[in-house]
């Protein structure tokens, strides 16, 4: 019998030993999940905090696509108005272009026209010098005219003096005979 209690005994110590131990694990289980609750407490604040981190960054980020496209739309504007701004400038460019073409044109044109009124004038100042020159010989005609008037008038004078004295004669004549 004292076999069996001293087993029994030295059973019961073993699984108080046993127990004793299984408590200090559980002791130092719980003690390990009191640590990891504690740990996933700290865990779930963090990552609470990392969504908040989140929404703020994601509206931050809603916000600045926001801006994105605004700047996109103002950037699609403003190259279209500079595409229409090159559009005139080429346009402009063009009819600067053709406005010095034509300049030349009538600049050369306005120099044909010049270097032909110059030959007009020379031509004009050749013909008021034989114009002058017809004058002068005019006036020596007018003046021979004159001169051949006043010879044929003087003539017919003396013709008729002439014809008298012919007369005279033939009178004288015709009284002697």
């Amino acid at each position: 019998n004292d076999d069996k209690s001293q087993k029994l005994l030295q059973e019961i110590t073993k699984y108080k030993n046993n127990s004793e131990e299984l408590d200090k694990k559980i002791l130092n289980l719980q003690r390990a999940c009191s640590d990891k609750d504690i740990a996933l407490e700290d865990l779930q604040k963090d990552m609470r905090e990392l969504q908040e981190e989140t929404d703020k960054t994601k509206r931050a980020n809603d916000s600045l696509k926001e801006e994105l496209n605004e700047v996109k739309d103002e950037t699609e504007v403003l190259e279209s108005q500079r595409d229409q701004y090159e559009l005139w400038s080429n346009q402009k460019r063009d009819k600067i272009e053709i406005l010095q073409q034509e300049y030349k044109q009538l600049k050369e044109e306005m120099n044909q026209i010049q270097e032909e009124n110059e030959k007009l004038n020379e031509n004009t100042n050749e013909l008021n010098t034989k114009y002058l020159k017809l004058e002068e010989e005019y006036n020596k005609l007018n003046e021979l005219q004159s001169n051949y008037n006043e010879l044929q008038s003087k003539y017919s004078t003396q013709q008729e003096n002439i014809n008298r004295k012919n007369s005279d004669y033939e009178q004288l004549y015709k009284t002697y005979k």
